[in-house]
């Protein structure tokens, strides 16, 4: 994971993220199914299933409250990790224009000796 960019770290979290929601929403229709299948066979009884939806549903925003905070997390990672980056970017820029100076200056001092011969 230390080769890829922030970029590609940032947009493998957000794939991730698609995939839990899409799993959660699955999960919710299997729940429903089942619910409805429950309701059924019971039907006689009425079921307690309002409590066991409401437990079932502060459960997944529970996991989604977890998942966001984590994406959170990874978020200000990558931030700082961007920071870093740049910093250390405009280091190697501050060099690269001072070794540039120096180059030319070493040329202009060669072209006058070689004048002066």
């Amino acid at each position: 994971m230390a080769d890829l960019s922030p970029e590609d770290i940032l947009q493998d979290v957000l794939r991730e993220l698609v995939e839990i929601r899409r799993g959660m929403a699955a999960l919710s229709r299997q729940m429903a199914e089942a619910a409805s299948k429950m309701e059924a066979k019971q039907a006689p009884q009425p079921p307690p299933v309002q409590p066991n939806v409401e437990m079932a549903v502060s459960k997944m925003q529970e996991a989604a409250e977890r998942i966001d905070a984590v994406i959170q997390k990874a978020l200000e990672e990558l931030a700082y990790q961007r920071e870093i980056l740049l910093e250390e970017l405009r280091r190697r820029d501050a060099l690269c224009e001072a070794l540039l100076e120096r180059v030319a200056s070493l040329q202009g001092y060669l072209e006058k000796a070689q004048s002066g011969r």
